[in-house]
């Protein structure tokens, strides 16, 4: 994470919107496989990223070893609800027999900004976080 300007987020969010489309055609189980990479990254840099918790909020070995461990289960977790939930729309009861589905997509592009000292979270977790939550609904 880097401290940037509104010339570098307008350019960022020019280039998500660029890759939007591209995007949001992907299975549900290519964007799954993604999360699941990201979680295979996280371990296998697991002391770097818990020297960065440390070094980006104060935590302890044991506590930043624990923040990356949990930021590679959401994307886990993550992964999983998107192939119950998203691969297929949910069909559900018509009380006067007609048929309902319900089906999920993304919402489109969008910027979090991270205020410095709002949030005791280490660097890595904030975006993880928001990762997990947004590419298995396919925001765009």
């Amino acid at each position: 994470m880097v401290e940037s300007g509104p010339t570098a987020l307008n350019a960022a969010l020019a280039a998500a919107q660029a890759a939007a489309p591209d995007w949001a055609r992907l299975p549900v189980e290519q964007r799954a496989l993604c999360l699941e990479r990201a979680a295979d990254l996280l371990e296998e840099r697991l002391w770097a990223f818990a020297a960065l918790c440390c070094r980006e909020a104060g935590k302890t070995v044991r506590d930043g070893l624990a923040e990356v461990r949990e930021a590679a289960d959401y994307c886990r977790y993550y992964a999983a609800r998107a192939r119950d939930l998203l691969a297929q729309p949910r069909l559900l009861p018509g009380p006067t027999g007609e048929r309902n589905a319900l089906a999920l997509q993304g919402r489109g592009v969008f910027a979090c900004i991270r205020w410095p000292g709002f949030w005791s979270g280490p660097a890595i977790w904030f975006p993880f976080h928001l990762i997990v939550h947004a590419d298995p609904n396919g925001v765009e």
